[in-house]
């Protein structure tokens, strides 16, 4: 009945009936619609606020303030635009902390984004589990959302959950030109976590685990020129060459050293300090032989890597290999540290 009124009463009434929870699709026993009324009227207004088709779907109740985050998450801007002007707050969260930006963000709906930036969204909000805006867009390698956000502001350093930053969370998705962008924009290449994560960690966690040697290698590239110091450890003592190594990963797992091996060297040439070890006093050797990576330890034992180094358990690198029943490497590391004949000769009878 609200669509026989006139124009100009009938459009706010049926605002408020869809509000209170009517349903726009109910028909009446001679099949009429409300939307299809208002088609044959031909009133656009109408039309526009009875078509709910854009991926939110009126929910049969009266509508909510959260309702709002639910069609941002579906991407459906035409329902976002209708519950803004509602009255809906732009910022209300979701039942996880989520924005309407956040989902816009994360999921790359820009144009979604850049209306609700225009209608005063909050872009440093954080989520419950203290994800914003800018890291819901990095995190999804939505560069356009990046873009857009810097641009309009976001602050490319904001701590998140724990004190990470966005450019950890770039790294550890192996995202250099993500990487670069938000170093660009100003970016701390050194910034650190609550417990020592830095954006350089992250990338050697990523290239362990990961095998995208290509992606891994420009990841690195970028961290390095931009500054990132190679030789920070985490609070327990990992650094990047370590990580990189797979020293964060039980003993035994699988490691590519033909791809670990081309990348050891980026690190070694940056200065990568190869005696160092963790609290556990897991050494680069070490974590080769936990993981049978005979090449890179070949690589570090020219670069002098120490083959008599003990960890907290009293083993050194090579007595850890054979432990494991890597019996190759336990010999490669065996016979490296034995002296040579030579040497031994010239020794006098009192070291002994």
């Amino acid at each position: 009945h609200a669509l026989l009124l006139p124009a100009a009463l009938a459009l706010p009434l049926v605002r408020s009936l869809i509000a209170a929870g009517a349903d726009a699709l109910a028909s009446s026993d001679n099949g009429e619609t409300p939307l299809g009324l208002a088609l044959a009227q031909g009133d656009a207004a109408l039309i526009d606020w009875l078509r709910w088709d854009g991926g939110f779907a009126l929910p049969r109740r009266a509508l909510r303030a959260e309702d709002l985050p639910a069609a941002a998450a579906c991407g459906d801007l035409a329902a976002v635009r209708r519950l803004l002007q509602l009255g809906y707050s732009v910022d209300h969260p979701d039942a996880a902390g989520y924005s309407a930006l956040l989902h816009a963000s994360g999921r790359g709906f820009a144009e979604l984004a850049r209306a609700l930036i225009a209608a005063g969204a909050r872009l440093d909000v954080l989520s419950g589990s203290g994800v914003s805006c800018l890291a819901a867009a990095v995190n999804g390698r939505q560069r356009a959302l990046v873009e857009l956000l810097l641009r309009h502001g976001a602050a490319v350093d904001q701590p998140l959950a724990g004190g990470a930053r966005v450019l950890m969370l770039a790294a550890a998705r192996g995202s250099a030109d993500l990487l670069e962008l938000l170093l660009s924009a100003g970016a701390d290449v050194n910034a650190s976590s609550e417990h020592g994560q830095s954006a350089l960690l992250a990338a050697a966690r990523y290239a362990f685990d990961r095998g995208d040697s290509l992606g891994a290698r420009r990841v690195f590239d970028v961290l390095l020129r931009h500054g990132a110091a190679v030789n920070h450890s985490d609070t327990g003592g990992m650094g990047a060459l370590l990580l990189l190594l797979g020293a964060h990963t039980p003993p035994g797992q699988d490691g590519d050293a033909t791809h670990i091996g081309a990348l050891l060297p980026l690190l070694l040439d940056a200065g990568a300090e190869v005696a160092h070890a963790d609290q556990r006093g897991v050494t680069a050797l070490h974590a080769c032989a936990l993981h049978a990576l005979l090449g890179p330890a070949r690589t570090l034992i020219a670069r002098g890597a120490p083959l008599q180094a003990r960890d907290a358990w009293g083993r050194t690198p090579a007595e850890v290999a054979q432990r494991l029943g890597f019996s190759d490497l336990a010999l490669e590391l065996e016979t490296r540290a034995l002296p040579g004949v030579k040497r031994t000769l010239s020794r006098p009878a009192a070291e002994d």
